[in-house]
């Protein structure tokens, strides 16, 4: 047997691989094979399955399944004869037993109908075989059978020859099981099919005599016996394989067959209906049927009535997402109706149209569905049936039902497609569109209803967008529905019942109307008199302005920015509007356009500016036109469209009133102006605020021309309908409630309002107290209903600005009423709540409020303080937000958080008014008092108040001007020691505190207030502003550091150095005491930051207060006394250290008493003798003394395992250093013993990652850390304080602490921080050496460990120190020759980390210059050799060292060095190849590789033949899963590569190895394999065998690897050079590695056998 069919019947065996990604792989490298021998693969898996009988069959259904693969590959290209073998398995594999087992029997069955497409009689042939006579065939006999039909119509001929149907009739007859029938009737039909395919092709069916005809008399038997015996079978699945069959067979059926038929066909179909929960198929058989009914020209008139019921009732059947199989049957129903309309098209249309009468949802639905269908597809049969299409689907315009309406959309979409809607009848169809444009949105409540009962049902939005989007797409894609749109679509433009539809309406005529305008088409000109229902022009004007007024809506659509369309239809109807309008509108409409797309883009869009615009538009328009006459035709239009198009539309009304308004104003005819006057007061719905004030402010509009008119009619509808008038028999009814007469008074009352602003300014002095307050004036009690109150406010309000000396320029006016006006205003804030906030009216008090105190004489003292009191008490009182919780009484849909937001900016406003009227001290203390018990309240109130405070400071320092309060402050002349404004240490005292709140508003508020007074007093000293205050200015830079919290104590302190700095002496005593009281604020942080600012106060001002000095410390003890422990205790203690600087020997000695206890107390206490220079020098040097005195450790036996515990001393003195370093004043110390401070932490840190836990000794306040953690970060806090951050940050980055914590790590740790001391400190290296070397004999392991791993490492970074430029050479060559002797000492050291870290070192002499490494080679050669040699090296960590020591120092050491030891080198690392440790294995690698450097020279030789030992173990090597091993391989072959005698090998390695790029493995092999094939044909069948032998690595990707390489390898090789492989054991050693227990081995076996189909 041939290698190729040993490896073929291997991957056979093993097929059925019990893991799925080794099954696949098996079963693909079968294909592969396949693929280029066909025939090998084939004919061993048929020889496999017929040696093996009993196979398992999963296993035969898997070869199957692959050998039908491969036949589709080769379909043209396999011998005859191997077909038929092929046919004869697949006819054993299908029969070879009796029973059905579906997949096994399935895949035979396929490889059948595979080869039937190309020997198609060859396998009928041989499944008629199994087809006898006198029996019933196999299942997949008859299945098989109407496969190949279907597949493979050729069979045809054969079925006549044959006489297949003949054959299997007797057959049919016999059957008694239903699954037998099923594959009878699914053949039978599959056969018909293929009859009907195949003599379709005329020419074909010619060539071989075949007609329809000839198989009609068999089909018909064959559908005697379905459609008559087995259509009562229960089975349903037996009966919907039937209704297939027939199908096809009726059109094989002859034509008086079919007529005679046709009656109980028919029936019988639609009875399967009531039996089948399945209907596509009973649907699909009816369809053909009807088509070969009416193929054969035979008449269904008697049949059509039901067969249309029947079809319709499965046309209107929802669609059921979970059975896809009924979106199919409704499809075909719609396809059946389709035939039938081809040659019945009345009956259809008649029949689908009496449908839409009133009947159920579904009937019309179903009905508008198809014919929608019909219109799109039978379009030429319906051509004469459009106008009664047209009629009949009037009656559904008026249908409620929103999917009814949906559908009929859809309708119209499609005939407009076919030219429907220019006919008679296509303009309802276009209003029907328009109305559903028009539908309003949908209510919240409907909308849930709907979303729960019925996902399918649309909603009126949806609706009303399919309506919008289909309008304007008729228009612009369909050009014939142009003379249908124009100009019947401007009569929608007014009826009020299409307003929701504008949108869409201006925007389809915006584009039909420009187009005309602009081609000059006769058409575009409008002619009124006989377009009687186009609306007239004043109409449309009026129309389309008030729409433009409201340009936005809240719906999605056209309709959203209305605006836009309906300004541009303005634009392009100006021409049949009015022939003047052209080039006003054509220059201010796009402006207008373009201003609000650019508002609603950006959000900033104000319906107040909107309407000032538009109001703009419409003056010049009426400007323009200058007609008295149009004038009238727009105020009558107005008032008329008032009362018929707006009684629903609010915004549109105040438009509307507002127009009317610029109308009146324009107009000098009195009867008119009366007359309109009338009409919008008696329009108005008083209940709806918007009207009230759109009313209003026409009123006020109309009053610039006519205030006289409109004060007299005010008053007339006071006196006649602002009162409760009874009528009837003894006044039993009432024409007005109570509540009709409030709404009433509001209204009016805002008349008056808008009345007084727009007057003419010359006639308000001489109307407003005479006229105006005497008519409103009674109306401000009592207000219940809060519309009313807001509408009295808003009046107050708009006369405050009509009284304004800039509104009345020149004009004078003593308002006497003003404080009338006020208490009114006090009284409605507080009718308001405290604890809530639900309506707008304090906004509206404090708006109208503000405008008022603007008016002269400025406000009193009390006046303003008791206002100021109430607006505050009603505001910044109330609670924070999120606390309001409407109660269920309260009829409340807003937000609370944008009510308070808009009162607290109206507050601002109110208080800046205040500030400006009145700019002096005496106003800030009196409204610093209102703020003062805010600021000490909790959140949210402070934070209110110092918003406030700052913004009050603002407005105050902007006012402050050059007058005698800003340069005297009302005082004598400043100076330097006492300034004017005195209320400065009250002020600040207050604010310091709040400087560090928890809160950062309150910080920055109060922070920037500070900075705010220190300025004021800066101007009331008369310090010029422009000059720079570097105080002031510091103030600045805290409040950019106001957002940190944890340096709030750094902040106050540099915030007490400015203002004891700016203070003037006079005022520090009272400073103190106010600030003294802040010790004692609620919030810590606040009493923290008042200690700190006083502290700093005291150092600057300490000599100008010796004598209040008892006054002063008496306080701050008594304060003390009181405070907890934490940080205002230890600010406080601060602040007695600095009183007590001349007394700072007893405090020492205080401490020095307790200090072996580490509470905060002596905390506290360290860091006050450590800020002392005198003292911070001798107490360093006695704990470092200590540390060094004492045990570091202790070791501890427990039932014989030694423990190592931390001993208290040492831990204690860590914990006092971790307090002191931080110290600015121990910096100049730090650096001074940074080298012993420095060794003796990292030899701390070798003892305490030894340390198992806490110590046995606690320290007091230290109990949680354990040793390792407080010696790090102590060590950080020693790094810190000699600025060594580098070291810091390169140890975070590269996470190095966290080696330093292990026992088993720290030495890595240590070499990590080695490094970097050299490279950031090193300058004091020498002396660090100095101090390490003596723990290199220390008899702790720690110790020597530290030291030798810090020495190692300081050598590879050649140990580089500070020293004089001349000295520096010798100076370092010294240092070297130190640490190299110290090393070379400790090389028999008893512990093995000290020994693997010494040869560490020796190997790092590599990187200083060439001439150093001389000197000690021969020593440090041995010391590798010795090293790679050591006997107690468990884990060979000592001989990875030794190896990546050699690696560096062969760089730079001569050849004749290396020459002797260079085999014997490479004969000690080859084991380490497959050493289990990574490391190791690197090393190897990288040592192999650094080696060929001598590889050119003398040893050339023996180094190119270790190279081709081992250049398949590195290959295999270079995929595995460590990474570090895949680098050392690659870069080993990057540099062997050269030495290797080929280019093009040579090449490959540098092109694909030499980055750290990700290769494809598989690839790279394939192309290295080719190139070593040709360049080393010698060497073949070595680098095969040698890469068997890695088939039995512990490593499953090496064996994976290896045999990927022998894969390659074989593949690669010329057939002439295959004679000298061993390929017989390379197969063998492949089958074998097949059955690998590693799923991924397999894998990779099986690819590679897919490689070897040449052998």
């Amino acid at each position: 047997m041939s290698i190729l069919k040993e490896l073929v019947n291997a991957l056979i065996e093993t097929a059925y691989d019990r893991q799925e990604e080794a099954k696949v792989a098996i079963c693909s490298a079968l294909l592969d094979i396949g693929r280029t021998k066909p025939d090998t693969t084939i004919i061993q898996t048929i020889g496999y399955l017929q040696d093996h009988p009993k196979l398992n069959k999963i296993h035969r259904i898997l070869l199957l399944n692959t050998m039908n693969k491969v036949i589709e590959l080769h379909l043209d290209n396999l011998s005859k004869e191997l077909y038929l073998s092929i046919i004869q398995l697949g006819i054993n594999e299908m029969s070879m037993t009796l029973e059905i087992v579906p997949d096994w029997q399935t895949a035979a069955s396929t490889i059948l109908v595979t080869s039937g497409l190309r020997y198609p009689e060859e396998v009928a042939l041989k499944l008629l075989d199994k087809m006898p006579t006198a029996g019933i065939p196999h299942f997949f006999t008859i299945q098989a059978l109407g496969q190949l039909a279907s597949a493979n119509s050729k069979i045809v001929p054969l079925v006549k020859r044959e006489a297949v149907l003949g054959r299997m009739l007797p057959m049919m007859g016999a059957v008694k099981q239903d699954n037998m029938k099923w594959a009878f009737a699914s053949c039978v039909g599959r056969v018909c099919e293929a009859v009907l395919n195949y003599t379709g092709d005329k020419g074909e069916a010619a060539k071989h005599g075949i007609s329809r005809s000839d198989f009609s008399g068999e089909v018909y038997s064959a559908y005697d016996i379905l459609f008559n015996v087995w259509i009562n079978s229960k089975e349903s699945k037996l009966r919907l394989a039937i209704m297939d069959a027939l199908g096809h067979m009726a059109a094989l059926l002859a034509t008086e067959t079919l007529i005679e038929q046709s009656a109980r066909l028919f029936n019988g179909i639609l009875g399967l209906y009531r039996k089948n929960q399945e209907h596509y198929y009973i649907t699909q058989c009816l369809g053909y049927v009807i088509s070969a009914a009416q193929d054969k020209d035979i008449p269904l008139d008697i049949h059509l009535e039901v067969l249309l019921n029947t079809l319709y009732l499965h046309a209107c059947q929802p669609i059921d997402a979970v059975n896809p199989m009924s979106l199919k049957n409704r499809n075909e129903a719609w396809r059946t109706c389709e035939i039938i309309s081809r040659k019945n098209s009345d009956r259809m249309i008649g029949f689908l149209l009496s449908k839409l009468e009133p009947t159920g949802e579904k009937t019309r639905l179903g009905a508008m569905d198809i014919l929608s269908h019909l219109i799109n597809s039978a379009d030429e049969v319906l051509e004469d049936k459009k106008p009664m299409i047209l009629n009949g689907l009037k009656i559904i315009c008026q249908d409620p039902n929103l999917r009814v309406r949906r559908a009929l959309v859809m309708v119209i979409k499609a005939m407009a497609h076919k030219d429907y809607l220019g006919l008679e009848g296509g303009h309802t169809m276009v209003q029907f569109l328009v109305q559903q444009a028009s539908l309003p949105p949908d209510p919240k409540e409907k909308k849930d209803s709907t979303a729960k009962s019925d996902t399918d049902t649309p909603t009126n939005s949806e609706l009303r967008k399919i309506s919008e989007n289909m309008l304007y797409l008729m228009t612009t894609t369909l050009p014939q529905m142009t003379t249908v749109f124009w100009p019947f679509l401007l009569e929608f433009l007014v009826p009020v019942q299409f307003t929701e539809s504008i949108g869409a309406v201006c925007q389809t005529l915006v584009y039909m109307a420009s187009s005309k305008r602009e081609n000059k088409e006769e058409d575009f000109d409008l002619d009124y008199e006989t377009m009687v229902n186009i609306p007239k022009p004043h109409s449309m004007f009026v129309r389309l302005l008030v729409l433009a007024g409201v340009p936005i809506k809240p719906i999605d659509g056209p309709n959203e920015l209305r605006g836009v369309h309906v300004l541009k239809l303005m634009k392009a109807l100006s021409p049949n509007i009015h022939e003047d309008l052209v080039s006003l509108w054509d220059a201010v409409i796009p402006k207008l356009i373009t201003q609000l797309t650019e508002f609603y883009s950006q959000g900033t869009f104000s319906q107040k500016t909107w309407e000032d615009l538009i109001m703009k538009l419409l003056s010049k328009t009426l400007d323009e036109l200058d007609d008295e006459d149009w004038l009238l035709l727009l105020g009558k239009e107005l008032s008329e469209q008032c009362i018929s198009l707006y009684a629903e539309y609010s915004d549109e009304k105040a438009i509307l009133y507002k127009c009317q308004g610029v109308v009146l104003r324009k107009t000098t005819n009195k009867v008119f102006l009366q007359e309109q006057l009338t009409a919008m007061f008696n329009t108005v719905r008083h209940i709806k605020q918007v009207e009230r004030e759109g009313l209003a402010c026409g009123y006020g509009i109309s009053a610039a021309s006519h205030l006289d008119t409109i004060l007299e009619k005010l008053e007339q509808i006071s006196s006649q309908d602002m009162v409760r008038k009874s009528t009837g028999l003894f006044g039993l009814t009432k024409d007005k409630s109570e509540a009709d007469v409030e709404r009433i008074k509001s209204t009016v009352m805002l008349c008056y309002g808008f009345s007084s602003l727009y007057a003419p300014p010359a006639l308000i002095p001489s109307r407003i107290e005479v006229t105006i307050i005497r008519n409103i004036n009674p109306h401000f009690n009592n207000i219940k209903d809060p519309a009313v109150k807001h509408s009295l406010i808003k009046t107050i309000e708009l006369i405050g600005r009509a009284l304004h000396p800039s509104h009345l320029g020149e004009n004078t006016c003593d308002f006497t009423h003003r404080m009338d006006l006020i208490k009114h205003l006090q009284t409605y804030i507080k009718q308001e709540s405290k604890s809530i906030i639900l309506t707008d009216t304090r906004s509206l008090c404090i708006q109208a409020l503000t405008t008022l105190v603007k008016l002269d004489p400025p406000l009193q003292a009390q006046e303003q303080t008791d206002i100021t009191n109430t607006v505050f008490e009603y505001v910044i009182a109330l609670p924070d937000t999120q606390m309001m919780i409407p109660s269920k009484k309260d009829v409340f849909t807003g937000s609370i958080d944008q009510l308070f937001n808009d009162v607290m900016t109206d507050i601002n406003s109110f208080l800046k008014e205040l500030l400006k009227k009145k700019p002096n001290t005496d106003n800030l203390i009196e409204m610093f008092r209102s703020f003062l018990p805010y600021l000490s309240q909790p959140h949210p109130l402070k934070m209110r108040a110092a918003s406030l405070w700052k913004c009050v400071l603002l407005e105050y320092l902007d006012n402050l001007t050059q007058s005698r309060e800003g340069r005297q402050g009302g005082q004598s002349s400043p100076s330097t020691d006492q300034s004017p404004f005195s209320c400065l240490p009250e002020l600040l005292g207050y604010l310091v505190p709040k400087a560090t709140d928890p809160l950062l508003c309150v910080r920055s508020d109060c922070l920037r207030s500070i900075q705010l007074l220190l300025l004021i007093n800066n101007r009331y000293m008369g310090i010029n502003p422009d000059l720079k205050d570097q105080y002031i200015e510091a103030l600045s830079i805290l409040m950019g550091r106001a957002d940190n919290e944890d340096g709030l104590f750094n902040l106050a302190s540099d915030l007490g150095k400015v203002l004891a700095r700016k203070l003037p002496d006079s005022m520090v005593l009272s400073f103190i005491g106010v600030t003294i009281e802040g010790l004692m604020d609620a919030e810590a942080s606040s009493a923290s930051g008042a200690v700190v600012v006083l502290n700093q106060t005291l150092k600057v001002k300490g000599q100008s207060l010796l004598a209040p000095l008892s006054q002063i410390l008496d306080s701050l003890l008594d304060q003390l006394s009181k405070l907890p422990p934490g940080q205002n205790r230890t600010g406080t203690l601060r602040c007695i250290r600095t009183y007590t600087t001349y007394h700072l020997q007893p405090i020492v000695a205080h401490l020095l008493d307790r200090s072996n206890q580490l509470t905060q107390e002596m905390i506290d206490s360290w860091q006050c003798l450590a800020r002392e220079p005198s003292l911070a020098k001798p107490l360093l040097d006695v704990l470092m003394d200590t540390l060094d005195r004492s045990l570091p450790y202790q070791e501890k036996n427990e039932g014989g395992v030694v423990r190592v515990l931390s001993t208290p001393k040492p831990r204690a003195v860590v914990c006092v250093f971790a307090q002191l370093f931080p110290l600015d004043e121990m910096e100049g110390l730090i650096l001074e013993h940074y080298p012993r401070l420095f060794s003796q932490m990292i030899t701390r840190i070798g003892v305490c990652a030894m340390i198992e836990g806490q110590s046995s000794e606690k320290v007091k306040g230290k109990d949680t850390d354990s040793p390792i953690q407080e010696t790090l970060n102590t060590f950080r806090i020693l790094l810190t304080a000699a600025s060594q951050d580098t070291i810091i940050s390169l140890m975070d980055s590269q996470s190095y602490w966290s080696l330093l914590e292990g026992g088993f790590t720290y030495p890595e740790g240590i070499t990590e921080l080695a490094r970097a001391f050299s490279l950031h400190a090193s300058g004091f290296i020498p002396k660090t050496v100095h101090v390490l070397n003596s723990a290199l004999s220390s008899i702790y392991d720690p110790f020597r460990i530290v030291s030798t791993a810090f020495f190692a490492e300081l050598i590879n970074q050649q140990a580089m120190g500070i020293v004089q430029q001349g000295e520096e050479e010798v100076i370092k060559k010294d240092l070297v020759e130190q640490l190299i002797n110290s090393l070379l000492g400790r090389l028999v050291d008893s512990h093995y980390t000290v020994r693997m870290l010494c040869i560490r070192g020796l190997g790092n002499i590599a990187s200083h210059n060439q001439q150093l490494v001389q000197t000690f080679s021969t020593t440090v050669l041995s010391a590798m050799m010795s090293g790679m040699d050591d006997k107690e090296d468990p884990d060979d960590y000592i001989t990875m060292e030794a190896m990546s020591g050699l690696s560096k120092i062969i760089a730079k050491i001569d050849e004749g060095h290396v020459r002797p030891i260079l085999v014997n080198i490479i004969l000690r690392i080859r084991p380490c190849f497959e050493k289990s440790l990574p490391g190791v294995r690197t090393a190897a690698f990288t040592l192999f590789g650094d080696l060929s450097q001598f590889g050119d020279g003398p040893s050339k030789d023996p180094y190119l033949e270790q190279i081709f030992s081992n250049l398949v173990t590195i290959l295999v090597h270079m995929n595995e899963n460590e990474q570090s091993v895949v680098s050392a391989c690659k870069q080993t072959l990057c540099k062997v590569g050269p030495l290797i005698g080929n280019e093009d090998v040579n090449q490959m390695f540098q092109k694909h190895l030499s980055s750290n790029k990700q290769i494809i493995y598989g690839e790279f092999l394939d192309g290295l394999t080719k190139k070593l094939a040709i360049a080393f044909p010698n060497k073949l069948n070595f680098f095969t065998l040698s890469a068997t032998l890695f088939f039995k690595s512990v490593w499953p990707d090496v064996r994976a690897n290896a045999a990927l390489f022998v894969g390659f390898m074989l593949y690669h090789i010329p057939r002439d050079l295959q004679e000298g492989i061993s390929s017989e054991q390379v197969s063998e050693a492949l089958i074998g590695l097949l059955h690998d227990s590693i799923p991924e081995v397999r894998v990779g076996c099986a690819y590679a056998i897919s490689l070897l189909a040449n052998y």
